[in-house]
C-alpha cells in the first residue's frame, strides 16, 4: 500500500476516534445533557442559560424547541375588614398613652412608616400625612400599635398634626425628643430588634418649607425616640464617598419616597427616592445604598439625579444596566436578590428617528435633512429649526451633532462631513446610543464625497431624547444581585406609562402585567413569591387609585384579585369576617405587614373607602393567602389537558342519600383514562350531583372517558384540583 494511502487511513481512524465536540447551548439542537434548546442562552423563557427546562415550563416539538408555561396551581385568598372607619378622612381617637382598646384607632393617613414585631405579632405605624385628633389635616408624628387582640394602642408622639422635630443629643434618649411630623420615611427592624426610622419629608411649616430629612432614629415600643445618626439639618446633601466602601462620612442625604428591603443579616438596602444630591440640588435618585445599622455604603447606581435607565437586554445581567431615577417604587428582598418595581420617574431615553429608511430624503419631524431645495451654502441642511455654526442638528434643544464629535464642519465645504466613519458620542443628547453615531454612506447618510444632488438615505439614525417627566408611571421590574453586584431588567417595559394587562383573574397564562404605578405595597410570602397591591397609577385603560392584587413567582405575574379599572370602591362586609364579596377599596401609600403566617395586614393610605369620594383612609384589612372561603383562582395547566375537564362522573347519583364519597375530578392530572368519580359506592337518593367541578385543569389526559355515569355519589364536589 502506498505511503499516502497509509497516511489517509491513519487520519481517517483518528477522525473516527475523535469525540464529537461538546454540546452548544443555543444552537437549536438538543444535545445531552440538555433537555431543551430554544436557540438562545437566556433564562426566564422556559429553557435557561444552560439549556435546562425551567420550573413551570414544558418544552416540546422536534428537539424540545418550543416552550410553554405549564404551572399547576390554585391560589386561594380572603379579604377581611378588621378595624377602622369605612369612610374617608376619619380623625384619630387616641385615649390614654399605652392603653389598648377597640374604641381607639389612628386617624386616616397615607405614606406612614411601619414595623412588625414578629415575636408578639404586633403592628406599629408612625406619622404620615392625614387627619389628627381634631380633624385637622397635615403631617403626623404619632406612634401606634395594633395587637393580636384587635386593639389599637396610642404609644407616643403628638395627637396634633404639623409638629416640628426635636433632636436632643445624639444617642441620648429623652422624653422631649421627637422625629416630628413627616411622611414617606423608610423604616426597618435592625439585627437587635430595634425599630429604625430614616429620612422623610414635610413642608409648609413655619420656617420649614420643603424639608427633606437626612436623619436616623431609634423608635422604642414604649413610644420614646432617640436620634442615632445622620444630619440634624434640613435638606442635607448626599455624601457618596467611594462606591462599595463603607465609611462614617457616607450619608444618603435628605430624601423621601425611597424603596427599601432587608436581607437575612438585617442589612437595609435602600434605592432611589426624591431629595438632595451631593451638589445641594433636589431631584430623583437612582442610587442603591446599604446600611448595616452603623455605616452606609453607596453600592450601585448614579450619584447624579434625574437619570434615565440603562435597560440592556431583558433578563440579562450586566455591569452597565441599571434602573432610572424614581420615587415611590415598591421593593422586596429574597435571599441575596433585591427587587424594585415601578415608581414615578425616568425610564429609558426615547429614541427618535431622524432619517427615514425608505429614502424620502428628509429628516423626520420639523427639521428637514436633504431635499431638492437645499442650497449648497447650507451644507445640505434645510434649516427649518435652529441651526448653529458650531453644531449640526438642534431639535427642541436636545439633540445635536456637535463639531468634533460626529457632525458637520463649521465651514461646511462641499457638503463635507467631519467624520466619514461612525463616531461614538457618550452624551445622551447626541448620536450613538441606539445606532452608530455618524452619517456615512450606506450607513447613516452622506460620505465625504457627497453629490450635490440629494440622494436617498438607506439607513435610519437616531438622536436620543431624554425622558424628563419625573412623574411618569413606571412598570418595570428590576433585580439587583448583592453577590455579583449587577442589575437585571427582569420584566415590564423600558417605556413609561405602561397600562396594566389583565388577561384573566387568577391565571398566570398570558401576558398579565401590572400597570405603572407608585406607592404600591409589597410583601414576600413563605414560598418566596413577590406580592404587590394597589398604588396610584395606570389600570387597564386610565389613571387613578388601584386595588389590584398581584403575585410574581419569578417567571410570571398572576392577577389575584381586585379590579382592572381604577378608583374601585370598597365593599366592607362584616368586621372580622371574610367573604367572596369583600373588597378593599382602591388606594396607594398604605402600610403593609406580612406576619409569616400567610396573613398580610394593610392599613390606611389615600384612595376610596365605600361610597364616599377619595381621601385619607383609616381602615385595617387582613388578606389571608390560604383561606378557601372567599375566592379561588384556577390556573390552567398545559396547552391541551382535555381530560377531566367537566368532571362528568358522579353526575346523576341515582341511588344513595348523600353520595359522600364521589370524589369526582380528583385527579384529571395526567390522565389517559379520566378516572375521576369512579366509585360513588353508596346512598339511596343522590340528591344533587351538582357539577363535578373539579378536574378542570387536567394537563394532558386525552379523553377522561371512564367514570362517566357515577351511579352513586351526589356530585363529586370535593375533587377540586
Amino acid at each position: 500500500m502506498a505511503p499516502e494511502r497509509y497516511l489517509r487511513s491513519f487520519v481517517f481512524m483518528i477522525l473516527l476516534a475523535t469525540p464529537i465536540s461538546a454540546q452548544t447551548c443555543g444552537n437549536w439542537i438538543v444535545e445531552p445533557p440538555e433537555n431543551c434548546d430554544d436557540g438562545n442562552q437566556r433564562s426566564g423563557d422556559g429553557c435557561d442559560s444552560t439549556c435546562t427546562m425551567e420550573v413551570g415550563w414544558n418544552c416540546t416539538g422536534v428537539g424540545a424547541l418550543s416552550c410553554q408555561r405549564t404551572f399547576v396551581n390554585t391560589t386561594a385568598g380572603c379579604w377581611s375588614w378588621v378595624s377602622g372607619a369605612n369612610y374617608t378622612n376619619a380623625n384619630g381617637v387616641y385615649g390614654p398613652r399605652g392603653t389598648g382598646s377597640g374604641d381607639y384607632h389612628p386617624g386616616a393617613r397615607s405614606v406612614a412608616v411601619n414595623w412588625l414585631d414578629t415575636t408578639e405579632q404586633e403592628l406599629y405605624v408612625y406619622g404620615g400625612f392625614g387627619v389628627d385628633a381634631y380633624n385637622n389635616s397635615g403631617w403626623m408624628s404619632d406612634l401606634w400599635m395594633y395587637d393580636r387582640f384587635d386593639r389599637w394602642h396610642y404609644l407616643g408622639g403628638s395627637d396634633l398634626s404639623n409638629v416640628p422635630v426635636s433632636y436632643g443629643t445624639l444617642n441620648t434618649p429623652s422624653a422631649s425628643n421627637t422625629p416630628g411630623s413627616r411622611e414617606s420615611s423608610v423604616g426597618y427592624v435592625d439585627a437587635h430588634g430595634n425599630f429604625r426610622l430614616i429620612g422623610g419629608h414635610l413642608s409648609n411649616l413655619t420656617g420649614w418649607t420643603d424639608v427633606d430629612f437626612a436623619d436616623v432614629w431609634n423608635v422604642s415600643k414604649s413610644g420614646d425616640f432617640t436620634w442615632t445618626g445622620g444630619r440634624n439639618l434640613a435638606n442635607a446633601p448626599t455624601v457618596y464617598g467611594v462606591q462599595g466602601v463603607a465609611s462614617p462620612a457616607n450619608w444618603p442625604g435628605g430624601r423621601w419616597g425611597a424603596s427599601s428591603a432587608v436581607d437575612a443579616a438585617s442589612n437595609l438596602y435602600m434605592f432611589g427616592g426624591n431629595g438632595i444630591d451631593s451638589f445641594g440640588s433636589r431631584g430623583l435618585f437612582a442610587d442603591l445604598w446599604k446600611y448595616d445599622g452603623a455605616l452606609w455604603t453607596w453600592v450601585s447606581g448614579s450619584n447624579i439625579t434625574n437619570q434615565n435607565g440603562e435597560y440592556g437586554q431583558l433578563t440579562i445581567a450586566s455591569a452597565i444596566t441599571r434602573p432610572g431615577s424614581r420615587y415611590g417604587a415598591s421593593a422586596w428582598m429574597t435571599g441575596t436578590k433585591f427587587y424594585v418595581f415601578g415608581g414615578s420617574g425616568y425610564a429609558a431615553p426615547t429614541p427618535v428617528a431622524m432619517w427615514e429608511v425608505t429614502g424620502s430624503q428628509h429628516q423626520i419631524g420639523t427639521t428637514c435633512g436633504w431635499d431638492n431645495s437645499c442650497p449648497k451654502a447650507s451644507c445640505g441642511i434645510h434649516q427649518d429649526s435652529p441651526f448653529r455654526d458650531m453644531e449640526g442638528w438642534v431639535v427642541d434643544g436636545l439633540a445635536y451633532m456637535q463639531n468634533y464629535d460626529c457632525g458637520w464642519e463649521a465651514t461646511c465645504l462641499d457638503h463635507a462631513l467631519v467624520h466619514s466613519a461612525p463616531q461614538v458620542v457618550t452624551s445622551q443628547t447626541g448620536w450613538g446610543l441606539f445606532n452608530p453615531a455618524a452619517m456615512e454612506n450606506m450607513d447613516c447618510g452622506w460620505a465625504p464625497t457627497c453629490p450635490e444632488t440629494p440622494q436617498d438615505l438607506v439607513y435610519s439614525a437616531y438622536y436620543v431624547q431624554q425622558n424628563d417627566e419625573a412623574n411618569n408611571y413606571l412598570g418595570d421590574l428590576w433585580m439587583y444581585d448583592t453577590l455579583t453586584g449587577k442589575w437585571t431588567w427582569r420584566d415590564g417595559t423600558d417605556r413609561a406609562q405602561q397600562l396594566g394587562v389583565y388577561i384573566k383573574q387568577g391565571s398566570n397564562v398570558g401576558d398579565n402585567k401590572p400597570g405603572g404605578r407608585r406607592y404600591g405595597v409589597t410583601w414576600v410570602d413563605s414560598s418566596g413569591n413577590l406580592w404587590l397591591f394597589g398604588g396610584f397609577g395606570l389600570g387597564e385603560r386610565d389613571e387613578g387609585w388601584l386595588n389590584d392584587l398581584w403575585k410574581y413567582d419569578m417567571y410570571t405575574w398572576t392577577w389575584v384579585s381586585g379590579s382592572s379599572s381604577v378608583n374601585a370602591r370598597g365593599n366592607y362586609g362584616v368586621r372580622m369576617q371574610g367573604s367572596p364579596t369583600n373588597a378593599i377599596g382602591a388606594r396607594g401609600g398604605s402600610s403593609a405587614w406580612y406576619d409569616n403566617g400567610q396573613v398580610t395586614w394593610i392599613f390606611g393610605g389615600s384612595g376610596f373607602a365605600d361610597t364616599t369620594d377619595d381621601g385619607w383612609l383609616s381602615d385595617l384589612w387582613k388578606f389571608d393567602q390560604h383561606a378557601d372561603n372567599c375566592f379561588r383562582q384556577e390556573i390552567t395547566t398545559g396547552s391541551t389537558g382535555s381530560s377531566g375537564s367537566t368532571g362528568s362522573s358522579g353526575s346523576s347519583g341515582s341511588s344513595g342519600s348523600s353520595g359522600s364519597s364521589g370524589t369526582s375530578g380528583s385527579s384529571g392530572s395526567s390522565g389517559s383514562s379520566g378516572s375521576s368519580g369512579s366509585s360513588g359506592s353508596s346512598g339511596s337518593s343522590g340528591s344533587s350531583g351538582t357539577s363535578g367541578s373539579s378536574g378542570s385543569s387536567g394537563s394532558s389526559g386525552s379523553t377522561g372517558s371512564s367514570g362517566s355515569s357515577g351511579s352513586s355519589g351526589s356530585s363529586g364536589s370535593s375533587g377540586t384540583s
